[in-house]
């Protein structure tokens, strides 16, 4: 009878336990052997997960995703007979939410009547979106002040310069046309043309005459009836 038994008890291990048990000849012995085999499975499992759970930090994580990352533990715990409690649970949760949360913290540990795990994850949900909405607040006035701050230094550094109605840029009262030059008093550019008349000929003699320098039409052929002098 016993050989029937260890034989039906071979037929069903998977290959990588019909090895160990391969040389046990009694019911017993395989029996035992299996007890010892899953209890050390089990014992490395829930330590494995009771370390997750006292490790376990929010960080980066949103509440919604931190509170499924934590009850996603406690639920493979008591898969394996390892049930966390609520006292135990809410616990864990507050030790992991990180230093922006601790007036939260403060509150709930000194609250008289301890919050079930539902009540803790709808207070933290409402508590997440207030810090949110005073970290956007916060970041709203800070980039107005700051555009402020630029605007008035824009403003102070662009106070004394602007452009003429020539064109020239105005600094400190003084004209620079084309963005050059000093302006004169006279309101003249520095540099005249007006002291160059006529039309310049290469065959043409010409006069240097009180700094002007006038061509002599005597010698230019009229366009119309081919004569010189007018």
């Amino acid at each position: 009878m016993d050989r029937f038994v260890v034989s039906c008890l071979k037929a069903t291990f998977t290959s990588t336990i019909s090895g160990d048990v391969l040389s046990l000849t009694t019911s017993r012995e395989i029996w035992e052997f299996l007890e010892s085999c899953f209890q050390t499975q089990y014992r490395a499992r829930k330590n494995m997960l009771r370390a997750q759970l006292f490790g376990i930090k929010r960080g980066n994580l949103n509440i919604l995703v931190y509170l499924q990352k934590i009850k996603s533990i406690t639920d493979s715990l008591a898969a394996i007979g390892e049930k966390v409690n609520d006292s135990d649970l809410i616990m864990h949760v507050l030790n992991g939410l990180g230093r922006e949360y601790d007036t939260f913290i403060i509150s709930a540990q000194n609250k008289d009547n301890p919050y079930t795990f539902s009540e803790l994850k709808a207070r933290l949900l409402t508590h997440e979106q207030w810090l949110f909405d005073q970290d956007r607040d916060t970041t709203g006035i800070y980039d107005s002040q700051h555009n402020s701050g630029l605007y008035a230094r824009n403003g102070n550094s662009n106070s004394g310069n602007s452009y003429n109605a020539n064109g020239g840029k105005k600094k400190n009262g003084s004209n620079f046309p084309y963005g050059r030059g000093n302006g004169n008093k006279s309101g003249q550019y520095g540099s005249s043309f007006s002291n160059i008349q006529g039309n310049y000929d290469p065959g043409s003699s010409s006069t240097s005459t009180g700094g002007s320098r006038r061509f002599d039409l005597s010698q230019v052929d009229c366009q119309i009836c081919r004569k010189k002098g007018h």
